[in-house]
């Protein structure tokens, strides 16, 4: 399908925007089964290296991909502008070497959160929103 014309929200973090923007695709509904087994696929990765690395929040990491899968799992009701911010969510969540490298950077999934986060506010999706417990 054609990448529609999305105008990026203005919380995307700068350092996110170009990654972002290049994930950003309109898929058919059902794309979004396999574009959640990959978050499931990735958040197994990153479960296997979270042990040897300590800088890893794997409950905070599970909820980025569960909040993924709950928008993935609604994609169909979803509008096209939205399907797309969807889309680029979860691709960039994927993406390990992103604005941040996920599995090395003490700060790798801080730009996944923020992405998340936008794409979950723009979507009218507050009850989805992670937050850092203390």
């Amino acid at each position: 399908m054609n990448e529609p014309s999305i105008k990026l929200p203005p919380t995307i973090p700068v350092k996110c925007q170009k990654v972002f923007q290049s994930k950003i695709e309109l898929l058919p509904p059902e794309a979004a089964g396999v574009l959640r087994a990959q978050v499931g696929r990735y958040l197994k990765v990153v479960k296997g290296k979270a042990a040897g690395a300590r800088h890893l929040d794997l409950p905070l990491i599970e909820q980025m991909a569960q909040a993924l899968e709950t928008l993935l799992a609604s994609y169909a009701d979803l509008s096209e502008e939205h399907r797309a911010l969807v889309v680029g969510a979860a691709r960039y969540f994927i993406e390990t070497s992103d604005a941040n490298d996920d599995l090395t950077d003490s700060l790798g999934f801080d730009d996944d959160l923020a992405v998340i986060n936008t794409v979950l506010l723009v979507l009218d999706r507050p009850d989805l929103v992670i937050t850092r417990t203390p």
